[in-house]
């Protein structure tokens, strides 16, 4: 079998593709209605949502590979893709790797694997709640696209491993994930909209005018930044929940406190 260099990080590419172009849902409930559940059982009670999700489990005494999911024919059209989703796991002692085969023309087969020490291709070791994962590949420099992706785990120890919903993308991926997007939002919501009622206490009683004056402009600062990022990710076709908390933020942060400002 060969390998292919993932060469950096995709978060850290740039370019015009298309930002999370998504191909494939992927359910173990409905593989399992129709009749293509390849490994494990379905998992109602542990989920994250109200489909089950896919329990799995290693024995210890044995290393253990198990076919998951096997997609003919995937439909890729960039040379940029990933395979994402959600895991949780318990393991006694051990580890286990998801591995994503990719088979092209020739016989030719290149593999991704969750075998990093961090970040979503990490390791599955020890105990984790439910974290997202990735499995990336980068065919740069091929004219073809793949003509088969298989789904592995390979367990090197004994625990007990949940897999959630899966996704199949194609194109850049988002610099961060709708949850996170929302997130953030959310938090420097919180934090300007502090900030802003603070600034008003202050500058109705006449204080600290100095200090106000600084923070308004500071977050006008902001504002003109995260413009400026958001412009740059709408640009690059990033998706809906990366660019508009950008944006919309910005958008308060420099309208509002300019309109402030005269007052001080």
């Amino acid at each position: 079998m060969n390998k292919l260099s993932l060469t950096g990080s995709l978060v850290l590419v740039m370019g015009w593709a298309q930002a999370g172009d998504v191909l494939r849902n992927i359910t173990w409930d409905k593989l399992a209605r129709d009749g293509m559940l390849l490994a494990g059982e379905l998992d109602s009670k542990v989920t994250e949502t109200s489909v089950p999700s896919l329990k799995l489990d290693g024995d210890g005494k044995n290393v253990r590979k198990l076919r998951l999911l096997v997609i003919n024919k995937p439909g890729i059209t960039t040379s940029i893709y990933y395979l994402t989703g959600r895991v949780k796991y318990e393991f006694e002692n051990g580890s286990a790797y998801l591995e994503l085969l990719n088979y092209f023309q020739g016989d030719q087969v290149f593999f991704s694997r969750t075998v990093s020490d961090g970040g979503p291709m990490k390791r599955l070791e020890g105990k984790s709640d439910w974290r997202g994962f990735a499995l990336p590949f980068n065919c740069s420099g091929r004219e073809d696209r793949p003509t088969k992706l298989e789904l592995n785990i390979m367990f090197e120890g004994k625990g007990t491993v949940w897999l959630g919903q899966l996704k199949l993308e194609q194109g850049i991926p988002g610099w961060w994930s709708d949850r996170a997007g929302g997130l953030f939002g959310a938090i420097l919501g919180i934090i300007l909209g502090c900030m802003g009622a603070a600034i008003g206490v202050l500058t109705s009683m006449g204080k600290a005018l100095n200090f106000v004056i600084s923070a308004i402009k500071g977050i006008i600062l902001l504002g003109i930044v995260l413009l400026i990022a958001g412009a740059v990710a709408f640009i690059m076709r990033q998706p809906y929940h990366v660019f508009y908390p950008l944006l919309l933020v910005g958008l308060i942060c420099t309208v509002v406190m300019i309109a402030v400002l005269p007052a001080c």
